[in-house]
């Protein structure tokens, strides 16, 4: 098997993994920019088709985003509520939270907002 086989094995491409290397050499060994290996899905395991060559700033942002509920780079987050992936344009903008966004979709935070209505004229009766 050729190296180019294996890196095709692999689902990975020899010029990226040789880019992140020599953009890393050229930092002078900068942390933040060493290649490191990452699951694509981070709820599968390290296997062929599920692992790809990412900095490591890179890797630790995709670790905060999926701490936050946030799908790195995929334009998607996780409803607190419900747990579903859902597409940003669900979620209303909330500047003082971390991302941006309120933690739940509309739909949910809708009933949220019913909910409080509703117990805030229960108690002024």
């Amino acid at each position: 098997m050729t190296v180019d086989d294996f890196y095709k094995f692999l689902g990975l491409h020899e010029y990226e993994i040789r880019d992140l290397y020599i953009e890393w050499l050229e930092s002078g060994f900068e942390r933040a920019l060493a290649p490191t290996v990452d699951r694509i899905d981070p709820n599968g395991h390290y296997e062929i088709g599920n692992i790809q060559i990412i900095s490591s700033r890179d890797n630790s942002k995709k670790v905060w985003a999926d701490n936050h509920g946030v799908a790195y780079g995929r334009g998607y987050k996780n409803c607190a509520r419900c747990k579903k992936l859902r597409p940003l344009t669900d979620f209303n903008k909330n500047k003082y939270r971390n991302g941006g966004l309120e933690p739940y979709c509309r739909t949910h935070m809708n009933e949220i907002k019913r909910e409080i209505r509703k117990n805030n004229k229960e108690k002024k009766v």
